[in-house]
């Protein structure tokens, strides 16, 4: 006799077929198929190997608890999404039977409010287990094995984006637009977060490459900030193969925000079949990205990635993992605690991974990358000074002080163009502080002078680096002399045009180190309108700098 029988609802949708093919492949699990259309779960079950059951149960039934009563399945498996305004009808008729429950919710108030149950869980001895899914069982998972050992967790980026080749379900359309344009988890930050609203970019190894990515509601904003040491904040992306559509969700949830559509998920029909007439473009390669940010013991900030890749279109079989994974340790005899949570700490990325064996899905943890700078440099990097270098090699979010001298434009055309790009206005001598950032592969440098802050964004482009200051973008060769860093401009674009040899600005900027200090000189000029800004000055580096919080 079979030691486990799963009672699988949804099993004939879209990740309930997948997740039944799972788990049809675990030993000594017996498997029933139910919903209320007779015709697809018995089709479905037949489809197995070993072939499975079915039944006509029904989930939105009045009679759904006195069926279960009846079956008594050892789990009832809930893959009939979307759970974004779900009750908890379906478990606490579980616990009522005395019958374990796990699903793959990845709803916010459904899988973080799982816990709710948890006195009536504990009380009839059973399991209930809310988010085996992509998020954030795996999730969670992968973010745990990164943080270990980390005196402070600063922040968690999280990303996922299929190929636009693979299916969609409708539920999953159904999902994703219940928050477009909708307030969501912050996930700890301090600025509000609307779903779908904004956009960054992550690069993903082959054959994925640069996605764009926006705000989505997931559980582990909510279950994640105050899992690690420090104040985390969490940030969730998901991502649409072509920037047409990225881009059109972005639109549609702009039009939602000013309360031009209220819901967008009375049309999820008529946009799904519009994003599949785009079905044969792209690629059927997806990814999932997990990012860690934080100091190590010795205050040391330290950066751990991880990533995911599912290609030939079988990218919607990992919010099933999980859920297999569970399934398997009670086939094998390893009971689940009673009580009620969600998916976190409860397996091992190992654990989930290997329910993928027989698909192309390969997940790795990437090698810590080397300092930007040292990777534009190579061997020339070593020749800097220490103090050039410990600046260079920092990472996460930090803040050093310093000092600072800052001389104004000399003409009025000069002082309109650095008004543009945020550069100092007026002669001024006095305290500076200095803020480092990590943001989606790049640095954000703000300077805080006396009178003014200026922020520019550093990035690595083709082997150069880049620094986009205001409206302009400015591409820079570096050199190593005697120990100095030199910064020497190569290209410059302004509002996005190609800026003429006869016009292109002389920049000079230089760093130095001494005395566990970081010595800046950077001045601009322009031709026929003499200097833009200048300023010259020093930032403590000597130790660990200060982390901002």
């Amino acid at each position: 006799m079979a030691s486990c029988h799963v009672l699988l609802l949804g099993g004939y949708g879209f990740f309930g077929r997948r997740l039944a093919n799972r788990l049809s492949r675990i030993p000594g699990v017996r498997i029933t198929i139910a919903g209320r259309d007779a015709r697809q779960a018995a089709a479905l079950a037949a489809q197995l190997v070993p072939p499975g059951e079915h039944t006509g149960l029904d989930a939105a039934a009045a009679d759904f608890g006195a069926g279960l009563v009846e079956l008594r399945p050892t789990v009832v498996v809930n893959a009939s999404g979307p759970f974004q305004g779900q009750d908890y009808r379906i478990p606490r008729a579980c616990i009522a039977a005395g019958v374990h429950y796990v699903d793959i919710a990845d709803g916010v108030a459904y899988a973080a409010g799982i816990a709710a149950l948890d006195a009536e869980a504990r009380a009839a001895g059973v399991a209930v287990i809310s988010g085996a899914s992509s998020v954030p069982a795996l999730s969670c998972a992968v973010v745990d094995g990164l943080a270990a050992g980390l005196a402070r967790v600063d922040h968690i980026d999280l990303g996922i984006t299929p190929g636009n080749r693979t299916d969609r379900g409708l539920s999953t359309v159904l999902a994703a637009l219940s928050y477009c344009g909708q307030p969501i988890s912050a996930g700890g930050a301090a600025a509000p977060v609307h779903g779908w609203s904004g956009t960054w970019s992550h690069t993903y190894p082959a054959p994925v490459g640069r996605r764009l990515l926006s705000p989505c509601d997931v559980p582990d904003l909510a279950l994640l900030p105050g899992r690690y040491p420090g104040r985390s904040v969490v940030r969730m992306g998901a991502g649409l193969e072509l920037a047409l559509l990225q881009r059109g969700m972005n639109a549609m949830a702009w039009l939602a925000r000013r309360g031009w559509v209220r819901d967008w998920r009375p049309h999820a029909v008529l946009l799904k079949r519009l994003s599949d007439l785009l079905k044969p473009f792209g690629s059927d390669a997806g990814a999932m990205h997990v990012t860690v940010q934080g100091c190590d013991p010795q205050g040391r900030p330290v950066t751990r990635s991880w990533h995911l890749l599912a290609t030939h279109g079988e990218g919607p079989f990992v919010p099933t993992l999980a859920a297999t994974a569970l399934v398997r340790r009670l086939a094998q005899g390893i009971p689940w605690p009673p009580g009620a949570t969600p998916c976190v700490g409860l397996l091992t990325p190992d654990e989930i991974l290997a329910e993928a064996e027989g698909l192309r899905i390969t997940a790795a943890t990437d090698p810590e990358p080397a300092p930007m700078f040292e990777s534009l440099m190579g061997e020339r990097y070593r020749g800097l000074h220490e103090d050039v270098r410990a600046f260079h090699d920092l990472r996460g979010t930090v803040t050093l002080h310093g000092e600072v001298r800052t001389e104004p434009a000399q003409t009025p055309l000069g002082a309109l163009l650095g008004l543009a790009m945020g550069t100092p206005r007026v002669a001024s001598s006095g305290p500076l502080r200095f803020e480092l950032c990590d943001v989606d592969g790049a640095q954000r440098w703000t300077r805080h002078f006396p009178h003014r802050a200026m922020t520019s964004r550093m990035s690595v482009n083709r082997g150069e680096l880049v620094e986009r200051l205001g409206p302009s973008r400015l591409t820079f060769k570096l050199d190593e002399q005697a120990g100095r860093l030199h910064m020497r401009l190569a290209r410059m674009h302004f509002l996005g045009v190609p800026c003429p040899a006869w016009l292109m600005p002389r920049i000079v900027a230089v760093e130095e180190g001494g005395q566990g200090r970081l010595h800046f000189d950077v001045s601009a000029s322009v031709p026929g309108l003499g200097r833009v800004v200048g300023y010259k000055g020093h930032l403590v580096v000597a130790g660990v700098a200060e982390a901002a919080a």
